[in-house]
């Protein structure tokens, strides 16, 4: 008996679409202070994937999420750590929000 096995591929891609609220979206902290942001998400059109979170303009270690990533609907809060920011300097930062693919078995 011959057999052959044979892989291929399917890529579900998402459907809709997500959006993102921070509350506060800007913090006035003093050094060594902590402050925390709450991100939320809310899904539209049948969007049904983790979003996963990310951040740019801020040195390594100074932010941490408390979940990451998030399923629709949850929230997690975002701290910022100031021990490792420059005194008397405004950060602008960015919030990168994402899909994040499954894991398939």
């Amino acid at each position: 008996m011959i057999e052959h096995e044979y892989t291929f591929t399917i890529n579900v891609k998402v459907a809709g679409d997500f959006a993102v609220v921070l509350a506060p979206a800007e913090l006035t902290l003093t050094k060594g202070e902590s402050g925390t942001i709450q991100i939320t998400n809310t899904a539209s059109g049948g969007f049904d994937a983790k979003i996963g979170y990310g951040i740019s303009g801020l040195p390594e270690g100074s932010s941490s999420f408390s979940k990451n990533p998030v399923g629709v609907g949850e929230a997690c809060t975002l701290t910022i750590n100031t021990s490792a920011l420059a005194s008397n300097t405004t950060y602008v930062c960015k919030l990168v929000a994402q899909d994040q693919p499954a894991t398939s078995e």
